[in-house]
């Protein structure tokens, strides 16, 4: 069934056992593996069969103080090329990580106002159909701050959201210094064996956020905010110069440099 058709059938679902969750609507799938820490271990395009992520990295980060931490994630794996169920099994947790708590599963809710007018698609709905999922995470110890990372998936159609807050929980102020709401190791759409400064294609993933400067493109108006940048835990690639494009990483290009006051909350954009 083609979704731009008919996406009634593809409805977004959350499933969840003791060592893993999935966030799924037929189309995309994102799964994560909770038993020591979050960390996402899949990301699917079920269109064409095709596996998006090659290796595992956090859930984000953030700087806090002038310190950098990590939220979430697994390490161990071997080879950044290519994930298995062997080598998601053999990944071992991070101590230094903010730590996973709980989630949460909602539906989606109005950003703004918006009145459907398009009489060309008389069944469309606002907010958009789909579900929300939040994953919590703190220090360890007795936490001052903690991080949530934001999850909206739609129903009938393969696009996903993704943003985090950070909410104050002492009672001095704090300063987010800078954050990276997205980190991703892709499968990369091309690996050329040399590197003549022709640039290699980044992979194929459509990346865009709402801090955009017009452009009349995504690509110029997404380019302060969506970064495809060379992986250097990536060694066995075939490029012999190590430049092939195929990290994703999601960040401002300065600040936020935002305090936070005693039980205030931060929130970034969206991708």
């Amino acid at each position: 069934m083609d979704w731009l058709i008919d996406g009634t059938q593809f409805q977004a679902q959350v499933y969840h056992n003791d060592a893993d969750l999935v966030l799924s609507n037929g189309l995309i799938r994102r799964a994560w593996r909770l038993d020591m820490n979050a960390a996402c271990v899949a990301y699917d395009n079920l269109i064409t069969g095709d596996p998006l992520l090659r290796a595992v990295r956090p859930e984000a980060q953030i700087t806090i103080g002038k310190k950098t931490i990590s939220v979430g994630g697994l390490t161990g794996q071997s080879n950044h090329a290519y994930l298995t169920e062997e080598f998601i099994d053999q990944l071992k947790d991070d101590p230094g990580t903010l730590r996973f708590s709980e989630f949460r599963v909602g539906k989606p809710i109005e950003r703004l106002v918006w009145k459907p007018a398009r009489h060309h698609a008389p069944e469309s709905k606002w907010p958009p159909e789909g579900l929300t999922l939040e994953m919590d995470f703190v220090p360890a110890g007795d936490p001052l701050f903690s991080v949530t990372i934001h999850y909206q998936l739609y129903s009938g159609i393969p696009a996903i959201s993704k943003w985090l807050t950070v909410q104050n929980l002492g009672r001095e102020k704090i300063t987010i210094n800078r954050f990276t709401s997205e980190i991703l190791a892709v499968v990369p759409y091309e690996d050329p064996v040399e590197w003549r400064d022709v640039p290699i294609t980044p992979p194929n993933l459509h990346v865009e956020t709402d801090y955009a400067f017009g452009g009349f493109s995504h690509k110029n108006s997404s380019k302060h905010s969506v970064h495809w940048t060379i992986d250097p835990q990536f060694h066995t690639q075939v490029n012999y110069a190590n430049k092939n494009p195929c990290l994703l990483e999601v960040y401002p290009p300065q600040g936020p440099e935002q305090d936070i006051l005693s039980k205030g909350t931060f929130e970034s954009f969206r991708a």
